[in-house]
């Protein structure tokens, strides 16, 4: 059965360029902050094995990080948000 999806819970994400420390050329770096798995279910695979938090420059240099997003699985009715250690101390700061 195909679930309808509001577009409050469409795949968001904002790519920075960033220079490599290594060959200093640049290249792209994903920050998803929300994830549809209906939509993109190729990034459900990538979150699994974590490759979702790596971008690699050509020279093989991997700049990993993870930060805090918003998971949607409309078919299995899931929803969570997924918080990283430094964003709850920053929170507890407030």
């Amino acid at each position: 059965m195909a679930h309808k999806t509001s577009s409050y819970f469409q795949t968001r994400f904002t790519s920075y360029k960033i220079r490599c420390p290594e060959c200093r050329k640049y290249f792209t770096f994903m920050e998803y902050t929300q994830i549809n798995s209906n939509l993109n279910p190729e990034l459900q695979k990538k979150l699994a094995d974590e490759s979702l938090f790596e971008s690699v420059c050509e020279c093989g240099y991997k700049k990993r990080q993870v930060n805090p997003f918003l998971y949607f699985d409309a078919e299995h009715k899931f929803l969570a948000i997924f918080q990283t250690p430094q964003f709850l101390k920053w929170q507890s700061l407030l």
